[in-house]
């Protein structure tokens, strides 16, 4: 799809690790993608663009970041949510693809939590990150 082209030509800046044309790149893209993202689950539309909010942070722009990193976070939630929904009889199916998507979530707050110079975001993050996986935890 063009989106996908899109974000393969947004890719390649990222990956050749210059962060003023691939900031720059990843706000026209969600920009003027964000309209077709109802055309994919917010899982397929977001998680795709993780490694995009270290871009946004080292370009200097936290707030972009930051927004970025609430709604791949948001999604991690979600999915995690609908985990919680399912039967404690048939959670063992599941077990696999929990601890898969509580590890990249995990992985892009351990990012954020080193990128974030505002310690009362990073706080709140640590918080959403203990509520979404606290019912696949146990002491």
């Amino acid at each position: 799809s063009d989106v996908e082209r899109y974000r393969a030509v947004v890719d390649v800046a990222v990956d050749a690790n210059d962060n003023a044309i691939a900031s720059t790149l990843i706000k026209d893209f969600i920009e003027n993608t964000r309209q077709f993202a109802p055309l994919y689950s917010a899982y397929e539309y977001y998680t795709p663009m993780t490694s995009y909010v270290s871009v946004l942070f080292s370009a200097d722009m936290p707030e972009s970041g930051r927004l970025l990193y609430d709604a791949i976070a948001q999604v991690y939630q979600n999915r995690l949510a609908l985990f919680s929904q399912v039967p404690k009889e048939e959670l063992t199916y599941y077990k696999q693809n929990i601890a898969i998507e509580i590890r990249a979530y995990q992985t892009i707050l351990e990012s954020y939590q080193t990128l974030e110079p505002d310690l009362d975001h990073v706080s709140e993050a640590n918080k959403a990150f203990r509520k979404a996986t606290a019912p696949y935890t146990t002491d």
